[in-house]
């Protein structure tokens, strides 16, 4: 009874220490996740003063037209393409985050099941 008690703690104070690293880690991935947003963000300003700039020294509205076009194109694909670089940090901070909690619940059910057996 003794030992059995004992693993309990042990899984517990495990578990906690995960848990901890976890958030940890979270907090990292979402700090770059921050900077990169905040990154893009200061770009498509930058983007927008310029474009603007361009947009003020066009001579005719085929012009315009032609240059709101590639503005528009060029938007979508950076902003496509921002998504992507989050989705891949999501995705990351999603595995950092659960594997190790994932791995250490699998590992007490394996555990569990050998000795029920």
């Amino acid at each position: 009874m003794m030992k059995t008690y004992e693993d309990i703690l042990q899984f517990n104070k495990q578990t906690l220490d995960l848990m901890v690293k976890s958030s940890s880690r979270m907090a990292g991935s979402m700090e770059t996740m921050t900077k990169e947003a905040m990154g893009f963000f200061g770009k498509s300003f930058e983007d927008a003063v310029e474009a603007s700039k361009a947009m003020a020294s066009c001579k005719t509205a085929a012009d315009v037209m032609a240059l709101q076009t590639k503005l528009s194109k060029d938007a979508w694909e950076q902003m496509i393409e921002q998504s992507k670089k989050i989705s891949e940090v999501q995705a990351e901070l999603f595995r950092e985050t659960v594997e190790p909690l994932t791995s250490h619940y699998k590992g007490a059910l394996d555990s569990a099941m050998k000795s029920a057996a």
